[in-house]
């Protein structure tokens, strides 16, 4: 029985009724998915916050235990760097210009195990192509950084993706066959200032949490015009 008020009715074809059931069910139901999602990226980014302000930890000669636990924690390394095995990843912007991301070895005080150290941004000469000069610190030292977790995932555009030392992607695995260096299962990225002109604003670690409430949006204004467009298409006036 069709409902009706004033000089308009609602007559229900129940196949289309279903449909639109199922439909804003699933788009409802993603929804709040990614509602969820959200929320727990927003437990996680309180997390990493809070690992943030922590006081660094220390790392020394004995092996590294659990990596995953250490992993966007500050730590504290002593001992020197290795500037011979440097190597400056290729196509990094900063502050729209072009240079690289150099990374360097720091051998741990007391130890033959090493550390690859994300040192910071340099730019490019714009005649050569090739990284600006760049200073080291020589002698023992006492570096400060957050630890990462190494890069296993990467695009490649060449074959040549090593190339003396300017390489286009850099991995612990990679850098390991290449240097034959004991390293530490993390990348360090230094925060700590050593005097060497490289930029280290490095952009805060972010869970896009906003992102997943953008798709929760749209689900959810789908679902509306699923049923916005069920009305319209079930109501006829009456002459």
């Amino acid at each position: 029985m069709p409902l009706r008020w004033g000089r308009r009715e609602l007559r229900i074809r129940w196949g289309w009724a279903l449909v639109t059931l199922v439909a804003m069910t699933v788009t409802i139901g993603l929804g709040f998915w990614q509602m969820d999602r959200a929320n727990s990226k927003q437990a996680l980014q309180m997390q990493i916050d809070t690992f943030a302000r922590q006081p660094p930890q220390r790392i020394g000669a004995e092996p590294v235990a659990n990596p995953d636990e250490l992993w966007l924690h500050p730590v504290e390394l002593t001992g020197e760097f290795a500037p011979q095995h440097t190597i400056f990843v290729d196509n990094q912007v900063y502050e729209k210009q072009q240079g690289f991301h150099v990374y360097t070895p720091f051998r741990i005080e007391s130890s033959q195990k090493y550390v690859l150290v994300k040192r910071g941004w340099i730019g490019k000469n714009l005649d050569t192509q090739k990284p600006a000069k760049l200073l080291y610190p020589t002698g023992e030292l006492t570096i400060v950084g957050m630890a990462q977790a190494p890069s296993t995932r990467f695009i490649e555009l060449s074959d040549e993706v090593i190339k003396g030392e300017v390489w286009q992607n850099i991995s612990l695995e990679r850098f390991g066959k290449y240097t034959h260096l004991q390293l530490e299962p993390f990348v360090l990225q230094q925060t700590s200032d050593t005097h060497d002109g490289l930029a280290r604003q490095w952009p805060k670690a972010n869970v896009k949490r906003t992102m997943n409430l953008s798709y929760a949006l749209q689900w959810f204004v789908m679902a509306g015009a699923i049923f916005i467009y069920f009305l319209v298409t079930n109501v006829r006036r009456i002459d």
